[in-house]
């Protein structure tokens, strides 16, 4: 009987962790995985490869995203190196990889920095296109997998301003997850808060409205009111309230996005930051 390596085991208690929001010490397990892996396989073997990606997305979730894109890349280049460019291993780096660079552009954007917003988000939309062929030749096109890689796709589509485009591709994801998971699941959240956010483009506010308060239903009841899944989608509805002229219940939802923030992510992470601005905006 061949035993199942220490590392894979403590990913899937650090996997258990972030779950359930407890991010550093999630990272410090996952640390302990890679640790090992790198003893008993080596620093370019797929196992320790694996580590790294599950560090880069647990780093990019507490705001280390210059760390979280190293590690990323060095994931997909050991990867690509041992198992081909066209292995779900790749596909899944491909996607940590683009969500890195996803929420780089989100950052720029915040910033009014518009070169560098664009230049993330067409590399990640790279990255996402490349996920989508892997997994729609692995898994077929009704994938719950590929409607990860379709709504990725969407949002890098949104940054980039191809409207039409990202809400195709975030609608087919939530019709996939849909029929997979039925309507009230938090994949199902994810897709409803997305496709808000190019209805917000798209200047259709009170459908946008709808999609974060079901979206918002769905997070509360399955995690808990303080979980930082349900702060973004109070500080997205606090958005949409603000374009609805609708202040009083705007300043609620973004002063219930900085306090999930702040008390589970810190003061000086990137979302309790951005929800602290969007609530000093809308006071001033």
């Amino acid at each position: 009987m061949t035993s199942v390596p220490v590392g894979r085991l403590l990913r899937k208690v650090g996997t258990y962790l972030g779950a359930r929001a407890q991010y550093t010490a999630a990272k410090r397990v996952v640390e302990r995985a890679l640790a090992t892996d790198k003893a008993r396989f080596g620093v370019d073997h797929p196992e320790s490869a694996t580590d790294l990606a599950h560090l880069a997305n647990l780093l990019r979730v507490l705001g280390d995203h210059a760390r979280a894109l190293r590690y990323a890349q060095r994931a997909l280049a050991i990867h690509e190196r041992n198992l081909g460019s066209k292995h779900e291993l790749v596909a899944f780096d491909l996607r940590n990889l683009g969500h890195i660079l996803d929420e780089m552009s989100a950052r720029e954007r915040a910033k009014g920095n518009a070169e560098k917003t664009k230049a993330y988000s067409l590399r990640a939309r790279c990255c996402f296109e490349r996920a989508l062929s892997i997994d729609t030749t692995h898994y077929g096109p009704g994938h719950p997998i590929v409607a990860d890689d379709l709504n990725n796709l969407g949002m890098a589509l949104e940054a980039l301003g191809d409207l039409k485009s990202s809400y195709a591709r975030v609608k087919q994801a939530l019709s996939i997850d849909k029929f997979h998971y039925g309507s009230s699941h938090p994949k199902v959240a994810i897709r409803l808060s997305n496709l808000a956010m190019v209805l917000m483009r798209l200047n259709r506010l009170r459908r946008a409205r709808g999609c974060l308060e079901q979206a918002l239903a769905i997070d509360n009841a399955r995690y808990g009111p303080n979980h930082p899944a349900v702060g973004i989608r109070h500080n997205n509805l606090g958005s949409v309230l603000k374009r609805l002229a609708a202040a009083a219940e705007a300043r609620e939802h973004y002063e219930k996005a900085y306090r999930i923030f702040r008390d589970s992510l810190g003061p000086k992470h990137p979302d309790t930051l951005t929800a602290r601005r969007n609530l000093k905006t809308l006071l001033t």
